[in-house]
Formats: structure tokens, C-alpha cells, sequence
């Protein structure tokens, strides 16, 4: 099944990926800048935005073999929350085109255990998959209203949140369910040391999703990688922080060029 993607822009191939119930327009407030000096690739995940729901496979491993074909040599890969376990499992399988790796939101696991407590509790998550057989539209709007929680901003961004999700017709609540099983059931880090690419985290010091602590961890677990952390920002830091967030990946990406 081919995914729907568009380009923009001239210059390094930049592909990125958007988080669970989300679609690619959620960068649209960012594209136009990035395109300035890169090619930016934008893709909906199955179910979500303008790409058809999957009839099979709708798994971490079938995500990333249906997002593997638009991955260009030496891409800058770049996966927000769920967008960045996607990315993680790219650039552990296609070393050779997965240049340098940009992590937003990211962890290697989102569901809280004895070994990895810097997570969200299995309850929440629990919650969430039986709101979303009760009345999905309220379970993605507490989940948009948990991405700004405790941002010093939080109700300019969840506007440009909700604002940019409504463009496109709300994900399908079986890609919604999948998603959270996902989430729920992955872990990563017995691969991250297969990770040999540059790696930055980019994350919100008040993110109520993936704490802090879960990205420090995951940045210290990681072969070659560096953490910029947000003040004030939740889940989403390149709308609360755009400029910041623009400036730490182009820095990020013209340090490494030579890697």
C-alpha cells in the first residue's frame, strides 16, 4: 500500500513524521521554512490524513516497511512521539540511507514498567483504548489537550493543534486503535545500540506524554546522541518553540554534515 506524501523544497532530503492521531499537515506552520534549505517530505501514516487505512499489517513492523520506499540516500529522518518509534526502527534497518535521526516527544518505550519507569502508565493508556470504542472524537481531544499540559503557552497551542488537525478528516478509529497497541507493546531499547547514525532529541521539559527523564535515558542508551530540552514546552515543542526548534535541527544538521 503506498502512503500519501508530498515534497517541497531543494536541498538535503528531510522526511518527517507525524504522531498518533495526527497527519503531515501538523507541520504545514514549519514546511515552508525547512523547504528554504532542505527537501522536506511530508507522509500520512495509514489511517490517518489522506492515506488509506491498511488493510493488514498495521503494526510497528508493517508501519515501517510502508514508510521505507520514501526514504531517499543520506535523509535526515525526523519522527515525532509515535512518528519517532517509526524512525527509530528505519534508521536501525536502512543504515544506508538514514543519514542523521531527529527524535521529537521521542522514547523508545511509552508504557511505564519496573525496568523503564519514566513512562506512561499502562492505565492511561488503557483509558485511552476504551475511550476510543466509546466516543473517539473526546478521547483525541483529551489527547490533544495532554500534549500542551503544564506549557507555558498551552492554549495558543493547542488552537494551532486543533486548527491543524481539523484541515483533514480525523483519523480512522481502527488506525487509532493499532496506534495505542503500538504504543503499548513496543519496546526499543534492546536495539538501540544498532543505532549508528547522529541522533538529537528535541523535547519539552513539561512534556506529560514522555517525561524528560525518559529522553535523557534514551539519550545516554543511544550510540551517538544529544539532548536540547525546551523550557516551558510540552509535547509538541516545534509549535510552542518554533524558531528554537528550527535553529537546533539546521545546527544539528550542518554539524553532521560530514559524519
Amino acid at each position: 500500500m503506498k502512503l500519501y506524501h508530498e515534497s517541497r523544497g531543494q536541498g538535503s532530503p528531510l522526511l518527517l513524521l507525524h504522531g498518533w492521531g495526527m497527519h503531515s499537515g501538523i507541520w504545514d506552520s514549519l514546511a515552508d521554512q525547512l523547504a528554504v534549505n532542505h527537501r522536506i517530505t511530508l507522509t500520512d501514516l495509514p489511517g490517518h490524513g489522506h492515506s488509506p487505512l491498511s488493510p493488514e499489517n498495521y503494526d510497528l513492523d508493517g508501519l515501517t516497511a510502508m514508510v521505507a520506499p520514501l526514504l531517499a540516500d543520506d535523509t535526515t529522518l525526523l519522527g515525532w512521539s509515535l512518528g519517532g518509534m517509526v524512525a527509530m526502527e528505519l534508521a536501525r534497518r536502512c543504515p544506508q540511507q538514514v543519514k542523521r535521526l531527529i527524535l521529537v516527544g521521542g522514547t523508545p518505550q511509552f508504557c511505564a514498567d519496573d525496568s523503564w519507569p519514566t513512562a506512561m502508565p499502562a492505565t492511561t493508556l488503557a483509558e485511552f483504548a476504551r475511550g476510543l470504542q466509546a466516543d473517539p472524537d473526546k478521547t483525541l481531544r483529551r489527547f490533544l489537550t495532554l500534549q500542551v499540559h503544564s506549557s507555558r503557552n498551552a492554549p495558543q497551542v493547542l488552537r494551532k493543534l486543533q486548527g491543524q488537525l481539523a484541515r483533514r478528516q480525523a483519523a480512522h478509529p481502527t488506525a487509532l486503535e493499532n496506534g495505542l497497541n503500538i504504543l503499548s507493546r513496543n519496546n526499543l531499547r534492546p536495539h538501540l545500540q544498532q543505532i549508528h547514525c547522529p541522533v538529537l532529541l528535541l523535547h519539552g521539559d513539561q512534556d506529560q506524554l514522555v517525561p524528560l527523564a525518559a529522553a535523557a535515558t534514551l539519550c545516554r542508551l543511544l550510540p551517538h546522541a544529544r539532548l536540547i530540552s525546551f523550557a516551558g514546552a510540552g509535547h509538541a515543542p516545534f509549535l510552542s518553540h518554533p524558531d528554537d526548534f528550527i535553529h537546533a535541527l539546521n545546527v544539528f544538521i550542518h554539524d553532521t554534515a560530514t559524519f
